[in-house]
């Protein structure tokens, strides 16, 4: 996470539900906002959020002082009558939360002005993208993990990988932290892989990383607000290892998929487990994702030719 601050945010006049989904997005905010976030009771907070459409929550706010305390954010469905600049519409999503935290200056002072909101201007630290984070930004060509050892190198473009060193599961690679690994791309990393080399389906690889080269965080693409789903179950031997797994399975089965609140309520999983859980079904490419009720929404979507026929795409589709 680097040298990230670590601050307290906390929520009044919450509903259970609304509770429970601001506490599993705090866990889950990661490299995406410039402080870690923790969440934590009120007297203790940095910055409150307060439900104004409760008026016991309101009244509770104003007799504990927090105004002068920490900085507060209204949670309404409309503009409050409050001196208060910062608001949050609900319902709450990941977006709207890592926006205003942003937005937030770098040390968070009693808000109780009418003045804007202003953006902290000091230089943040941002993290090392984890492994899965690269490979999931590299979607063709060619890439090579490495530590001096032991080194993978996969061909994004058909999904094929060679691996050489010590280890034929790479369990030195994810030994190391994301700053240590070697990460390179272009067709200059192939020089190196004897031209008798087997080239092999590199999916199984692919959720490996998913699963062990995280590092806790979710890849930027998915948002943990979002209803998730896989198409179909990866194999046993992907998953055999941990009873979670199927049961993770059997959840983002549903049809209507689950959010990363609901898993963490359902399983009492820790976030970073279920992040790593997700990432592996999207790198392996069983992940698929619905917001609100739009049709699912593939997470890394393929387009299909322009000239593909109906009977091709049907027939594309019914591999998958």
């Amino acid at each position: 996470m680097g040298n990230l601050e670590l601050k307290n945010l906390s929520s009044i006049g919450f509903s259970p539900k609304d509770e429970t989904v601001l506490k599993a997005l705090t866990d889950l905010l990661g490299a995406r906002t410039r402080e870690t976030w923790v969440y934590s009771s009120p007297e203790y907070a940095d910055v409150v959020l307060l439900d104004t459409d409760n008026p016991e929550a309101v009244v509770c706010w104003r007799n504990d002082g927090h105004g002068e305390r920490c900085t507060t954010i209204a949670y309404s469905t409309s503009a409050p009558d409050l001196p208060l600049n910062r608001r949050l519409n609900k319902p709450l999503r990941a977006a709207d939360l890592i926006a205003i935290l942003n937005s937030l200056p770098e040390r968070s002072q009693p808000d109780l002005s009418n003045s804007k909101a202003t953006v902290g201007t000091s230089s943040e630290s941002i993290a090392t993208p984890s492994l899965a984070q690269r490979v999931s930004n590299c979607t063709h060509g060619y890439l090579k993990v490495g530590n001096g050892n032991d080194t993978l190198i996969l061909n994004r473009s058909d999904s094929t990988c060679v691996i050489s060193g010590s280890s034929v599961n790479l369990l030195n690679l994810f030994a190391h932290s994301d700053e240590n690994l070697i990460v390179e791309t272009g067709a200059e990393v192939c020089n190196e892989v004897p031209s008798n080399a087997e080239w092999r389906n590199a999916r199984p690889m692919l959720w490996w990383i998913g699963l062990h080269g995280s590092s806790g965080r979710l890849l930027d693409h998915l948002d943990p607000s979002s209803n998730f789903k896989i198409v179909r179950w990866p194999p046993p031997s992907l998953i055999k290892s941990s009873q979670h797994y199927f049961n993770l399975c059997a959840l983002l089965s549903r049809k209507t998929g689950v959010t990363m609140a609901d898993i963490q309520s359902l399983t009492g999983m820790d976030s970073r487990e279920i992040s790593a859980f997700l990432n592996a079904a999207s790198l392996f490419g069983v992940l698929k994702t619905r917001i609100s009720s739009a049709e699912p929404v593939a997470a890394n979507p393929v387009k299909e030719p322009a000239n593909k026929s109906l009977f091709e795409k049907i027939r594309s589709r019914l591999k998958t």
